[in-house]
């Protein structure tokens, strides 16, 4: 009896509880992937697919740390699920889906591997988004942003066409800018479509964070097969505009759930930038930062003074402190020599003020069970020490780091408090800069003005399909029949 005490309510038994079956299906899970990267040789297989090639899957050391850090942000979704009141047993195999698909795009050892499971993840999450969608006005946003992730998808399969089925992953050199490119789209950094991040309606706490820090995972990853600084300058441009835009976002949401996209974007943007200045290590670790960090800002539901080490290891791991995640991240913008790198740093800078403002604060806990207490707080350590796990690894075997960062970021929360404490003592400026510059960066007005030429162009067109449709259309063909022959002939021997 007093083991069914510990048990969640309405959770009694292995037998009737479908909470303690996924639970312990994702603890395998991890227990597995964990296992997987100490293996040597590492574990691989392949899958016929047709004659000339198959479906090939490994364990690779870049994206083995993605895999570990998304299997522990499933396994967390699970066990703070009673504390957050989440029993719908649909979306916690849900859950587990969207994993496994995240697992497919992470160990694929060739381009077509990639390029299938890309596609079921994204049409697994575009019906769910597009199911939520209240208006047909938000479906449209959802489709745009689709539109873009399928031209990052449509790159990598022309790649496997290309370099053929067997063609493997591993430090493809000949083709990191057609691979940076299809990152860049699938993570909204260029084109940038911040417009399309928002979203009227956020997708439930656990499932929600599930897809939204998967789907972006199983596209990171592929920054660290970028082993050349210095590639595409105007792509840095996109990247450092994307990363304002997520960061400016992200600090203003109302609250952690309606910013998580622009989370996503900021983090995915500082990840791009490494990867630009030729660090794959950073790239990897800003990666680890999003997933671990952004899972426990988005599942804690405790606030309570005894799990104060909550927000304070989770703010030490975005911070960057030695032996975290964060310091092999912040070396992707280091040393601080020139205004780029200030400007990376100020992304940085605004995520954590972001991320500190969303953790801290809280409404009162509610009742819970010891079980429910019990399994909520190893699940949070679970994630959490995964990150420091990853971190501590991740810094042992990257080159010796820099701390300036570490400056830079104490210095602006020391503005910030400044600001803070003595801000009625400072002259008001007649506007303020920073929603004007949040406006800028998102980017609305381009593409507001985009749509209005299209409008344009198709009120022109079909306006010129009635006129070749009508009674004096066959007129207007001869016209413009005689205009080409007289085109083509006029460039010939006078």
């Amino acid at each position: 009896m007093e083991r069914d005490h510990l048990l969640p309510p309405a959770m009694p038994s292995l037998r009737r509880s479908p909470w303690m079956f996924f639970a312990l299906l994702a603890m395998g899970l991890y227990a597995a992937v964990l296992a997987a990267g100490f293996l040597q040789p590492r574990p691989a297989v392949e899958i016929p697919w047709w004659p000339q090639g198959s479906l090939s899957l490994g364990v690779q050391t870049f994206s083995w740390p993605f895999a570990l850090s998304l299997t522990a942000l499933t396994l967390t979704v699970l066990l703070t699920a009673p504390a957050r009141g989440a029993r719908q047993p649909l979306a916690w195999g849900s859950g587990l889906f969207v994993l496994l698909a995240g697992m497919a795009a992470l160990f694929s050892a060739n381009f077509l591997t990639l390029t299938l499971a890309w596609a079921l993840l994204d049409a697994f999450e575009l019906g769910v988004l597009l199911f939520q969608a209240p208006t047909n006005t938000e479906r449209g946003r959802v489709v745009a942003l689709f539109a873009a992730r399928f031209g990052g998808m449509m790159l990598v399969a022309w790649l496997a066409a290309v370099q053929g089925a067997r063609g493997r992953i591993l430090r493809p050199a000949a083709y990191e800018i057609v691979l940076l490119l299809a990152v860049a789209m699938r993570l909204g950094v260029f084109p940038p479509h911040a417009p399309f991040l928002r979203e009227s309606q956020p997708l439930r706490q656990g499932l929600g964070t599930t897809l939204r820090l998967v789907s972006p995972a199983a596209s990171l990853w592929l920054l660290t097969e970028i082993v050349r600084g210095g590639l595409l300058p105007w792509l840095m441009a996109a990247a450092l505009a994307a990363g304002l835009t997520g960061a400016l976002n992200w600090l203003m949401a109302p609250n952690a759930l309606d910013g998580r996209p622009f989370w996503v974007l900021g983090i995915s943007s500082l990840a791009v930038g490494a990867a630009l200045n030729g660090n794959p290590y950073a790239a990897l670790s800003w990666g680890i930062v999003m997933i671990v960090c952004g899972g426990t800002l988005f599942l804690t539901s405790l606030r309570e003074p005894a799990l104060a080490w909550i927000p304070l290891l989770a703010t030490a791991l975005l911070v960057g402190l030695p032996y975290t995640p964060g310091w092999s991240a912040a070396q992707g913008y280091l040393p601080l020599g020139g205004g780029v790198s200030w400007l990376w740093m100020t992304v940085h800078f605004l995520m954590t003020v972001g991320y500190v403002r969303f953790l801290w604060p809280g409404s009162p806990s509610p009742p819970l069970t010891r079980g429910e207490r019990a399994a909520y707080v190893f699940g949070i350590a679970i994630l959490l020490g995964s990150g420091i796990f990853l971190g501590a690894r991740l810094t042992i075997e990257a080159p010796p780091g820099k701390w300036e960062h570490l400056a830079g970021l104490a210095g602006g929360a020391l503005l910030l408090w400044g600001m803070y404490r003595f801000g009625d003592r400072l002259p008001r400026p007649k506007g303020s800069l920073l929603p004007s510059l949040r406006r800028l960066l998102s980017f609305d007005w381009l593409y507001r003005r985009l749509w209005e030429a299209f409008r344009f162009l198709t009120v022109i067109s079909q306006k010129f399909a009635a006129t070749l449709e009508g009674e004096s259309g066959l007129v207007w063909m001869l016209v413009l029949l005689l205009v080409l022959i007289a085109a083509l002939f006029s460039g010939g021997p006078q």
